[in-house]
Order: C-alpha cells, then structure tokens, then sequence
C-alpha cells in the first residue's frame, strides 16, 4: 500500500488508481478482513458511546483510510481527485461502517470535506460528501454538529436530498448535554422547523422526528425554555398538530408534558385549547381518539398544578435573521436585507460559516440565562379554570373509553376539580373509581385514596356510606333490586313471567357498574340471545378495563408442556405440546390415537409430540369445538405453565358440550375499551401468530362486532402485511411454483404447514413475492366457479344441492390458508352463504338475494287456489334427484300436500342440501383458523371483505395514494388520475386492481390499507404506466393531459395483465 503514497506528485496516475481502487473496494464488500494485527496502544481513545477506537477498527487488504486523508488534504482543490477520494472512503464505510473510527479522521477532515463539498459547486461531489457524514455522524455526531456540517446541508442552494440532510440531522442531535451541545442545536431548530411545511410528507415527518429528538437533548431548563421561547419550534407543533399522525402526535404530547413548567401562561392556554378541541372534544369510535385523549391526559394533571404566577413570562419570539454584509436584522418575511440586498441565506460559503457562528453566538448567550423552576405558596394553580373547560369531556372519557393507568389518573385529577359537597359528581367518580377497582391491580392505592377522600369530603356521613355501598367498597345487604330480578330470571321456567321479569329490568332504578357485575346481569347478557342496547353493551364494555390481557405469556417460550389427556374415565394419551398450541389443535391431533393407558401413577411417556405452532390435519372433536375456549392457546389454559414445565397438567375430555352461545348482533354502539384491549393484544407477537385472544374478548365481539373498528378485526382475524411479516418471523416461508394452464390440478400449496407462510410464483415468468401470490389466490378462486357447486356462479354463491364436499373442503382450505396469510380470495359469497358460515340460522327472504326466481314462486304456490296446476313432485326445484321424501319423483303436489311440501322445501334449501358442503368447508378452513372467525364480522362486512364493488369516492382515492419523488396530492397528473379511477366502472376498478396488485379486489382495510405509491418517469406522452405489484408502486408518466392519461392507463390495465416479469 506504501506505493499509493508515492502517487501524490503525479496527477494522472492518482486518478487511474482512484478509479480501480474504487472499483476493487466495491468487487470485494464481501471479502473478509486481514488478520494483520494492531499493536499500537489507543486504549483511551474512545467514541462518543465509550467504545474504543482499538475494538472497532478493521484493516483493508486494498487500501487504508490513512492514505486517502492524506490525498484528501493534499489534492483538496482539485474536485475529480476529491470526489473520487470520498467514494473510496464511502466504500470503506460499506465495507465495514467500523472504518469511521480510524484515529486519522477528526474533525478537520469534516472541515475539509465540507469546505470541498460547499466551494466546488458539484452536485456528485455534494451528495457523497453528505453520504459520508452521514455514515461517520452515527459514531461521532457532535462533529457535524459543532463543524456546521448540518446547517450547511440544510441550507445549502446544491440540490443535497431533502431527506439525507434531515436522517444526517437527526443522527447529529445525539449527543451528551452540554452548552456547547445545547447552542449548536437551538441554531438549527429554525432551520429544520421549515421543513415542516414541505410537500413532501416524508420530509415533514422526519423534520418533526428532529424536533422531537432534539427536544430529549435538551433536558435542563435553561436549555428548555431556550427551545421554547427563543424558536418556533411551539408554534410549529400548535401549527402541525393536525396533520399528523396518530403516533407522531402521541409523541408530540409527551413533549409537550416534559416543556410546561418553562412554558408561559399563553402558550400554555394555548395547548389547553388544542387539546380541548382536537382531543377530549372528539366523540369518534376509532382508536385514534381513545390513544390522543390517553396521551393528553398526563398534560392535564400538569397543567392543573401549575401556578400563572410562577409561569415564565417572556415575550413572544419573532423570527428574525441577521444580514451576512451589513449585520441588519428582518424578518423572514423578506428573503433580502433591505439596507444592502443581500440574500438572507448566503450563497458563499463564508457566508454560510458566518451564519452559524452568529447564530451559536446568539443561543450562546441565551442558554447563560439561569431559569430557576418555583413554587409560590399560596398561589393559585390552573386546576379551577382546566376544570370549567375539561370536566365534562374527562368525566367521559373516563365513565366510557379510559383503561388501566389512564383512568387512574384521571380520577385523582377529577376529584380536585369537584368541590368537596357535589354529591352527583362524587357519585359518578366512586362508580367510575369501582370500574377500576374490578381489576384489583390498584387496591391498595385505591383504598388509600378513599380514606383521604373521607377525611376531606363534606358530604353527609349516610350518603357517603351509601356510595360506598353501591359501589362495592364496603359490605352490606345488596339492596338494589337488580339482584332480585337476575336471580329470579335464572330460576324462572315459565314463557310468561321469564319476559315480565326480563323487561322490568329495563325499568329500574340505573344500576352501579359494580351492581351490574355483582348481581349476575352482566354474565347473562354474556350467554343469552338478547337486544343489546347501548347501557348493556357499554356494561359488557367495562369488563376491559385493565390494561393487561389475562394470564400473558413471555413471547415465544419453547418449554414444551406435559399433558395428559384423558379421553375417557379409564384411558389417557400422553402429549407434549408446544405452550402456543391452541387447545382444539392439541384434541385434534391425538384425537385418532388409541388409548392404552390406563395407571395414571406411570411416568409421563409422550405418545405424541407437537412442538410446532400450527399442526397438520387438525380435524375438530365435534364436542370440544363447542366449548369457548377451544381456540385458546394451550399455556393461557393451563395456569402457570410456562412457571413450571416440569409438572404434568392433566386434561379432562367429557361429553357434555356446550351449545355454542349465540349472542343477537342488533346494536351498533362503540366498544372502546375492547378497542383498545384488541389493539394491545395486536402488539403481542404470539397472539397475532395464533389469533389467540381472551375468551371474553372473542365473545363480546362476536355479540357486536361492529363495536370494534372494521380495519383492527381485519388485520387481527384476517391478516396483513404486518402479520404476514409476524409470523414469517418464526415460522419461515416456503415459495411454490405454479403453472397457470394446470392451476386447478395443482395442489402443491395445500401441502405447505400452516406455521410457514406460503409464497406463490408462475413457471416461466420472473416475478416472484407478494404480487404473484396475490394473483395465485385470485386465479385459485376462478376454479371453484363450478356449476356443479353453486346455484348460480354467475351471480352471488350459494352451494348447489349434491355438490361434491371434498371440492368444499379444499375452498375452506383455501380461504383458510388466504386468510391467514392476510390475501383474498375473489369469490362472492351471498349473505346467506356467510350465515351459514357463521353457523347462523337462515330465513326465507334471505333467498331473495341469490334465488329471486324461486322466491317468487314458492310465494305464487302458497297463494294459488291449484296447487296441481303447478306440475310439481315432491323434488328439490331445478334438481329432479334429489327428492324431498322418499319417492319424491313420484309424488304429485296437491291442494292437500301443498304445506308439507313448501315446509320441506324451505328446509332443504335453507339447510339440509347445504349442510355437508358447509361442513365441509369449516373442516378444511379450521386446517388454518378457528370456524369462529367467521362470527367475528357481520354478514354484510364479510361481503364487502370479500368482494367490494362500490364506486370509488375520490376522498378515499386520496387517502390510498402515496405520491412520491415530485409528486404530491396537488399535482396535475394526480389530480388527473384520482379523477379517471373514480370515473372507472366495475369491469375498469377491477383491472386496475388486477393491474396494480395482482388481485381484482381491494385488500381487505379498503384504499387505506392498499396504500398505493405513484411515483413519476421520464417517459414521454407515448409510454404506458408500469407497475411493481409486490411494493405496490406505480409508475406514472408525467403526461400532457387528462385525456391522454386516461387513454394510456387504460391500455395498460387491459394489455398487460397475466405475466409477471422484471423491470
């Protein structure tokens, strides 16, 4: 390598060799480093995480970064020797990011390269100078902190990327506390603030990520009101707050907890209102309002002990800048000095250095201020004028979404905004403190607050005690008369008094939360088919008070457990089973084995192991598939099983099933705290990976389901990307090949366990991944269009009578193993077909939507006066074999006979000619996924899931579209596209799809979840639109006008569907 350092006097050589080093450093990224060891002592020399220089730093076989420096330093005026210089170094970074700790680089070399990068003018040179520092910024970021290496990207007229200036941002304000720290970034905060209102959205987002990061640098409070006061960072997020998402915001709150005690009355006032109006105000039954108002809270409790007096009162910041000429001071409002002309952010370099000094200079001097946090005795807090604005809403919140934590605290922050003798608000406090006290995670807190309660409150001894009473908190006689009535509907036989007693519930006195558990009604609404109405489904609702789930496991623990299960009184079979097995997997799969076993003394000798997550050819036991847990994993079942795996848990089969309960879907009314408790559980890995949740969860949502948010059931239940993505994780993927001419005798895919993730490509075509897999499903689908198997496959399906149930069993197969993937199947189930399903009884006029025809004339037959008129025997309509009677073919209908013939007509369309194929399919869907899944939508949802075809609106357009790399919302071409899509008839909205995705189908979460990116091309007016179906990408020239987008895009969707290839 010595020879390289001979090079510098002879420029053309230095080039050449630059140009094949480069070339060598990236042939050899994957070639291993020498074992050449480094003797020279750097023990003290450490990064900024306290790891030393010695540990990380790797050696090339090719060149060393010492040498590079050296050309760097010595050629720095020359740009191709330059640039060329920091691609190599930028190899080396590729090679191994450990290079970046070579003692040789220090802070001079930034400066030079920086000098290079901002003085050359060359955009090559620039964007790789920005990828090196941003490379070396992740082990030494107050570098280009302190050098103004970020500002200088930030504001620099090159075209440096938007988003590398911010991520180099970003790494650069993660450094310790300190002054010097604390001044360079208050220096940046206006500059980064700007990007804020960008059109990208991924550039605003990451501006706020950095405001948000820099933020958790600044933790002392002269730091902090620095951030405050002397930037607009606060207005900015006033400003924002909207427009982000429900995560950012979260986050955003968090800070803006951490900043109140440096903040001043207004802006403090100010917060108040947007949190009044943008978070407790909201009535939504969606997650976002139940997550905003949980973040906000904490705010509140702060707020309300906050004293105005003691607030810091400084005067409202004005962004100025200081002219690089003639030091004048403006506004942003001009972008030129008005005294000299000059631009407000320098074209020089200089200027740009001069910028930054000034600006450090300045916050330099603020940061000196000491800000001391007091507390004035005797002051007033906010606590009375949160309180006329805020109760209402917080009393809300807390009686109808708040869980866990979040109802804690704001009962302890509502009980200091009502005065001490409001008997009606310290009635709804103590009922809403029972709901948590159900729990029993805050008793002994809970206890202590009620003493301090009682040694302040001014209400009466008597109603006080009441209170308590009612609410559960002390014993005493159940008084109330709900008691009464639940006991004597439990004990009542006879039709009459059973629906007096049931309807007197009705109208009693409104019962406490605790009364409603207590006394029984809440378990009977649970197991009986009832109206629902909103008080009984908000009583159902609180049962999720907790933020915990019930008995959670560590994620993923292999220790496989002991069971015996006794199939019968005198005989048990010996399984050891993985702790996420569901417990009607771990009955199927020893189902058939024969029992032997009959000393229960004998030591535990496994007949059988099942030690992976799904298992193969889980045929149901009829009586176990009825009890409510038999889709519940086996660890949540058995108590304390992951504590001891060493003990044997015995398993009791018996015959007395439990009729499946039925609840009567008829309110609408929001879930929110199971809401919330689904959308925890989603956050669990092994509950995504076997759709495990609580039973009671799985019950009430199978009572109302519309009482939990379409998109959270979907993604839970049915699948997603990020499901899909869970259980690859531990499961593993396997990919198939598939010919698309034999498609229907392949059957390759139901061979593939149900652990793994099944991944689909097409012999002789290139594409591969999430695309093809789409299009396999919807292909899939088109060969179970049979006539033999529906009434009428043109129109919305319905199983046809005889029709074969091994083809039914392979359609559940496939529409368990698409659902649990998160893919679709393109077929259109009528809603009757969904009922049976959903093991739901059927009516007549469900007939109306798939066979109108023999509606009408089972109708006509019931009306006439000549039954014999109609020529019909006793068989099935439109099937002559399959009789209703024995020798049906030869039994004419009459007058007589008419009734017992519609009655079995009814009966066998309805049920009996269905009943195998339906069978069937459960069968070979239950392969995957529990039969209940089904009960979790409702017939009409799982229609729209399945098959969507409603016009698109182009405000659902707009919420689906991600435009990217110069396109935005706004942008003609886009405009011109939302416009022909919502113009698409069903035929086009089903190419498109087909086009774009590989599926004629929205995924199942609608536009939103489809999250379509569009992205521009070079191609002129006669090129058509491409796409990238696996990431969902389409390109989409930058065309003249809407007529000639819509004529190409529809050539596109029409040619070129079928054949997946690469670009």
């Amino acid at each position: 390598m010595g020879f390289f350092d001979d090079m510098l006097n002879d420029p053309e050589t230095r080039l050449m060799a630059l140009h094949e080093l480069i070339e060598a450093l990236q042939l050899h990224v994957d070639e291993e480093e020498t074992n050449e060891e480094y003797v020279e002592d750097n023990s003290d020399n450490v990064d900024e995480q306290g790891v030393s220089n010695e540990e990380r730093k790797p050696r090339s076989k090719l060149i060393e970064m010492e040498s590079l420096v050296n050309v760097l330093i010595a050629e720095c005026y020359c740009p191709t020797t330059t640039l060329l210089v920091i691609r190599a170094m930028n190899a080396l970074l590729d090679i191994d990011p450990a290079f970046a700790m070579d003692q040789i680089l220090n802070i001079t070399v930034v400066e030079r390269i920086m000098n290079a990068a901002m003085t050359m003018q060359d955009v090559d040179l620039t964007e790789h100078a920005l990828k090196w520092c941003y490379a070396m910024a992740r082990n030494r970021p107050s570098w280009f902190l302190h050098s103004g290496a970020v500002y200088f990207f930030l504001t620099t007229q090159t075209s440096a990327p938007k988003k590398k200036c911010l991520e180099l941002a970003i790494c650069a304000v993660n450094v310790e506390l300190s002054k010097e720290n604390a001044s360079a970034i208050l220096s940046l905060t206006d500059i980064v603030v700007e990007y804020l209102n960008d059109a990208d959205d991924r550039i605003a987002e990451l501006a706020m990520k950095w405001t948000i990061e820099a933020l958790n640098a600044l933790t002392e409070h002269s730091y902090l009101a620095a951030y405050v006061h002397d930037t607009t960072v606060v207005s900015a997020w006033l400003a924002h707050f909207s427009q982000l998402q429900i995560k950012t915001q979260c986050q955003l709150l968090v800070c803006v907890n951490s900043i109140l005690p440096v903040c001043s009355y207004n802006i403090v006032m100010a917060w108040a209102e947007l949190i009044s109006s943008q978070c407790f105000a909201l009535r939504h039954n969606n997650l976002r309002t139940y997550d905003i108002k949980a973040a906000a809270l904490p705010i509140l409790v702060k707020m309300a002990s906050l004293q105005p007096a003691a607030l810091l009162d400084r005067p409202p910041y004005v962004l100025e800048w200081s002219c690089t000429e003639c030091t004048m001071f403006h506004s942003t409002e001009h972008s030129f000095c008005q005294v000299c002309g000059a631009p407000r952010i320098p074209l020089c370099y200089e200027g740009q250095q001069l910028e930054w000094y000034n600006q450090k200079f300045r916050y330099n001097d603020i940061v000196d201020m000491n800000i001391a946090i007091e507390t004035i005795e005797d002051a007033a807090t906010m606590a009375n004028e949160l309180a006329s604005r805020f109760a209402c809403d917080v009393m809300y919140f807390l009686k109808n979404e708040a869980r866990g934590n979040a109802l804690w605290s704001g009962i302890k922050l509502y009980a200091n905004w009502i005065t001490q003798d409001d008997e009606a608000a310290w009635s709804e406090i103590i009922s809403v403190l029972s709901l948590l006290s159900s729990t029993h995670e805050y008793d002994s807190y809970i206890e202590e607050l009620l003493n301090t309660w009682e040694a302040t409150i001014k209400l009466e001894k008597t109603k006080w005690t009441a209170l308590l009473h009612r609410n559960g908190f002390l014993d005493a006689p159940k008084s109330h008369e709900l008691f009464t009535l639940v006991k004597a509907l439990e004990d009542e036989n006879d039709d009459n008094q059973y629906t007096k007693i049931y309807n007197k519930i009705s109208t009693i006195d409104v019962p406490t939360p605790w009364e409603v558990q207590a006394s029984g009604w809440l378990n009977w609404l649970m197991h009986h088919n009832v109206e629902l109405t909103p008080e009984r489904i908000a009583a159902i609702d609180n049962q999720f008070v907790s933020n915990s789930l019930e008995l959670p496991l560590e994620a993923w623990d292999q220790t496989p457990m002991q069971l015996r299960l006794w199939k019968s009184k005198d005989a048990f079979v010996d399984v050891l089973a993985h702790p996420l097995m569901l417990m009607y997997q771990v009955v199927a799969s020893m189902d058939q084995m024969v029992s032997t076993k009959t000393d229960s003394t004998l030591v535990f000798t496994p007949d059988i192991y099942l030690t992976s997550i799904a298992v193969q050819n889980s045929k149901l036991n009829e009586q176990f598939n009825s009890i409510s847990m038999a889709d519940t994993v086996l660890g949540t079942v058995v108590k304390n099983a992951i504590a001891d795996p060493s003990l044997i848990y015995e398993v009791h089969l018996t015959n007395n099933s439990i009729a499946p309960t039925r609840l009567q879907c008829i309110a609408k009314n929001p879930s929110p705290r199971l809401t919330q408790a689904l959308a925890d559980a989603m956050e669990e890995e092994w509950r995504i990976a076997t759709r495990t949740l609580p039973d009671a969860m799985k019950l009430t949502m199978s009572t109302n389901p519309a009482g939990v948010p379409l998109n959270l059931r979907s993604k839970f239940f049915l699948g997603s990307k990020a499901t899909r993505a869970t259980r690859e994780k531990f499961g593993g993927r396997t990919t198939i090949t598939v010919s698309r001419v034999s498609l229907q005798q392949c059957t390759k895919w139901v061979d593939v366990p149900p652990q793994q993730v099944l991944y689909v490509a097409f012999a002789i075509e290139a594409g591969h991944g999430i695309g093809p897999t789409t299009e396999f499903y919807t292909a899939l689908s088109r060969t179970f269009l049979d006539k033999s198997l529906w009434r009428d496959p043109e129109h919305l399906l319905y199983p046809a009578p005889n029709a074969s149930t091994d083809s039914f069993h392979l359609l559940g197969r496939a529409f368990g193993r698409a659902f649990l993937d998160g893919y679709k199947m393109d077929l259109q189930f009528s809603i009757a077909m969904i009922k049976l399903l959903q093991q739901s009884p059927l009516d007549w006029n469900d007939l109306l939507e798939f066979d109108l025809s023999l509606h009408k004339s089972i109708k006509c037959l019931e009306e006439s006066q000549d039954a014999e008129a109609f020529g019909l025997y006793f068989n099935l309509p439109g099937s002559d074999n399959y009789p209703l009677v024995e020798n049906g073919c030869d039994r004419f209908v009459t007058n007589a006979n008419r009734d017992e013939y519609i009655a079995l007509v009814k009966q066998h369309i309805l049920h009996d000619s269905v009943q195998n194929q339906i069978s069937a399919f459960l069968s070979g869907f239950e392969y995957y996924l529990p039969a209940n899944t089904w009960r979790y939508f409702t017939p009409t949802e799982l229609q729209v899931l399945l098959h969507s075809d409603a016009p698109w609106r182009q405000a659902d357009l707009e919420s689906g579209l991600i435009c990217r790399s110069g396109y935005t919302n706004m942008s003609p071409v886009i405009q011109w596209l939302i416009i022909t899509l919502s113009n698409f008839d069903s035929i086009h909205r089903g190419l498109f799809l087909k086009f774009v995705t590989g599926s004629p189908c929205l995924p199942l979460g609608g536009w939103p979840e489809l999250a379509l990116t569009v992205v521009p091309t070079s191609a002129t007016d006669s090129a058509l639109p491409s796409c990238n179906t696996c990431q969902k990408y389409l390109k989409l020239p930058k065309y003249s006008s809407k007529n000639i987008l819509e004529i190409k895009l529809t050539q596109a969707i029409t040619e070129g569907q079928a054949h997946f290839a690469l670009d």
